[in-house]
């Protein structure tokens, strides 16, 4: 028989990490991701659990594949950042005007202190802008009014209209569907409403680093995801996949934002556990593990 049990020691299902876990009314900044932020919309009990309680999320596996085109999406526009050109995509869209931002000033934090990667090692060294913007650890950060928390998210790109100088969030998909992609119909899908939170979050993001890195660009309401699809339809595979690639545009609304986050905050600061919400799997489960536990 083939063991497949995971080794190490057994799990608990308790983040140990204290400053990952949330204190109702704490006056210490706490940090707060953007995908913490969409759980909370999905399911505010989950979202209370994990963040307040400690208890870890499921894991899920990691899409290398979608890591790997991300990764040379971004060296394509990297190349075309240096040179100031448009990028392929956008030529083909007619977008010759759109360019990839560049920014070569190093990023501070929402303490105006330049941000650091190895911070107190010997190799330290200060980060550029957009490096940091891109980097999950970082993220472009942003203190939500006079409270204690601070937001934060990782683009995949920013771009620059060289006719209004406005910034553009855009963001990189990557899917596997026979049919083609089309702007119509791509935000059918259910899961896809957490796409558009997702540039809506950003932007809104991107709003506050005028007192924090000094951008005194707007920020366009125009924002795009590029979508790369994986159609499957060849004969054969040949040690290669061809990649269908659509540009997806999204009208940035983040007036819902802040609304969203307040609500939030009261959640935390609360010792109040919320109720479940009937369309989470994750409760929906639990319920049901816990009649079963009962029951064996």
């Amino acid at each position: 028989m083939i063991d497949i049990k995971t080794g190490g020691s057994a799990p608990t299902g308790i983040n140990s990490r204290d400053d990952l876990i949330y204190k109702p009314n704490q006056k210490e900044d706490f940090s707060i991701s953007r995908s913490k932020v969409e759980n909370f919309i999905k399911c505010s009990r989950c979202f209370y659990l994990n963040l307040v309680r400690g208890l870890m999320e499921p894991d899920c596996p990691k899409m290398t594949l979608n890591t790997l085109t991300d990764t040379l999406l971004k060296k394509e526009f990297d190349s075309c950042r240096k040179k100031n050109t448009s990028h392929r995509i956008l030529k083909k869209y007619k977008l010759n005007h759109i360019v990839p931002y560049k920014n070569d000033n190093f990023a501070k934090d929402e303490y105006g202190k330049v941000v650091k990667k190895y911070k107190g090692k010997k190799n330290e060294q200060s980060v550029k802008l957009l490096d940091a913007w891109r980097d999950f650890r970082y993220g472009v950060r942003r203190r939500f009014k006079n409270t204690n928390i601070i937001l934060y998210g990782a683009v995949d790109d920013i771009w620059f209209n060289s006719k209004n100088n406005e910034l553009i969030v855009a963001d990189y998909k990557s899917t596997q569907k026979e049919e083609s992609i089309k702007q119509e119909t791509y935000f059918d899908d259910q899961y896809k409403k957490g796409y558009k939170f997702q540039l809506d979050f950003y932007a809104y993001l991107l709003k506050g680093q005028k007192e924090i890195n000094g951008i005194d660009n707007d920020i366009s309401n125009d924002a795009y995801f590029l979508v790369v699809n994986a159609r499957g339809l060849e004969k054969s595979f040949d040690g290669k996949m061809i990649f269908e690639e659509k540009l997806i545009h999204h009208t940035i609304d983040d007036s819902y934002l802040e609304d969203t986050i307040e609500n939030m905050i009261v959640t935390i600061n609360s010792t109040k556990i919320p109720p479940s919400e009937r369309m989470c799997k994750n409760c929906a489960y639990a319920r049901q593990r816990s009649k079963t536990d009962k029951i064996g």
